[in-house]
């Protein structure tokens, strides 16, 4: 198998724990985004609760999309 076979077969799942993230952790992910942001001119964001970015979605990373 080469390593473009490989690529194609390859399947990726995640799967994270139900917890929210500290309160303390939270801040301190947040004064180093902007820290990194005010260093390098990037706008990153920290978004702490993301599920409805993600409602209607069908597929998975890795899936082949034919539309």
């Amino acid at each position: 198998m080469t390593d473009l076979d490989a690529i194609e077969l390859r399947e990726s799942r995640r799967a994270y724990l139900g917890t929210p993230i500290a309160t303390n952790c939270i801040r301190e992910l947040k004064a180093a985004i902007d820290e990194y942001n005010q260093l390098s001119g990037l706008s990153i964001q920290f978004i702490e609760d993301g599920r409805e970015a993600f409602q209607g979605l069908n597929i998975s990373y890795g899936v082949k999309w034919s539309g």
